[in-house]
């Protein structure tokens, strides 16, 4: 189970350029080639075809130079690395560079020449992740830091679980992305508190109910959350949280920033049935709302995965039949 291309959208700015340590510890992780993209902004519609422009020209030399750089320092970091110059509109661009070169991870920063706004990400950004089917990660940058070489891994690393198999796969990918030492994985289920608008109080009897409802869920959570401990203890430092809250989104915001993560990684869907959006109620609210860096996972990577995974037992147990 693999990421084996991770593409970087760049515009040539500092904030955007803060997308590139994410992917670095994500390419490190899995071994991974990371592909960085440059979209120029095509001539105007009276120099279409006549693009030998000096201005032109200077601009995709510039911007080469701006790649090559950016990817001889990935290589010197000991990354598997190449850039590649587009030409028209940006979001268009980055959607037809997905599917031609089977990109299995987008890492975006959240911003870019536009600055922070009040918009949870830049125009770009939500078109592309409205529109691709691939597994991406978003970055909230700091306008003031300084882009550096990242260790291997991330520090913390909260994964909320909702008791399916696609959180659960989100998990173990995760996993993979915790520092060998010194690292932890949080994992962290929230019991959703039955509630029912209207105008007058609970009475007793449905206090009472509603309150044995919360305890038999905390019970079920409770085996749930020590079976997936377990399943992981030997492998990596990991910790598990149980709540009840009427707020899921608030609380893990909350708890992110309590526990201080440096990335909260969950399915696109998680529990939520397949249907017309790519993402689930909880994941598109976190992106909107949280401030920490955020890796969503779609479940057609999850086919792809198992399907790679397929191909590499029966290609070693071919390889072993032929031995000698």
């Amino acid at each position: 189970m693999a990421f084996d291309r991770i593409l970087v959208p760049l515009d040539g700015s500092a904030l955007g350029e803060q997308a590139l340590g994410h992917a670095m510890r994500i390419a490190r992780a899995f071994e991974s080639r990371v592909l960085l993209l440059r979209v120029l902004d095509a001539p105007p519609a009276s120099a279409q075809r006549i693009p030998e422009t000096l201005d032109w020209r200077l601009r995709a030399l510039q911007a080469q130079r701006y790649l090559d750089a950016l990817t001889e320092r990935l290589a010197e970091s000991g990354l598997d690395a190449e850039s590649h110059l587009a030409e028209g509109r940006a979001a268009e661009r980055i959607l037809e560079f997905i599917h031609e070169k089977n990109i299995d991870l987008v890492v975006f920063s959240a911003y870019g020449w536009g600055g922070v706004t009040h918009f949870p990400f830049g125009g770009t950004v939500q078109k592309v992740i409205a529109a691709a089917d691939t597994s991406f990660a978003v970055v909230r940058p700091d306008p003031i830091a300084q882009v550096g070489l990242p260790t291997n891994g991330y520090r913390k690393v909260l994964v909320p679980l909702d008791g399916s198999q696609r959180a659960e796969w989100a998990m173990g990918l995760a996993a993979s992305l915790v520092m060998p030492e010194h690292g932890k994985l949080l994992v962290l289920h929230v019991i959703a508190a039955p509630d029912m608008p209207r105008r007058q109080p609970f009475t007793q009897e449905e206090s009472d109910l509603r309150n044995k409802l919360i305890a038999c869920n905390r019970r079920a959570a409770e085996s749930y959350l020590a079976d997936v401990v377990a399943r992981f203890r030997s492998r990596i430092d990991i910790q598990s949280r149980l709540e009840v809250s009427s707020n899921v989104i608030e609380t893990i915001q909350t708890l992110a920033e309590g526990e201080d993560v440096d990335l909260i990684a969950l399915a696109a869907r998680g529990a939520t049935p397949a249907g017309a959006t790519r993402q689930g109620s909880t994941s598109h609210a976190l992106l909107a709302g949280c401030d920490r860096p955020m890796l969503v996972l779609q479940e057609n990577q999850r086919s792809a995965f198992r399907a790679r995974d397929e191909v590499a037992v029966h290609t070693k147990a071919g390889r072993a039949f032929a031995s000698p």
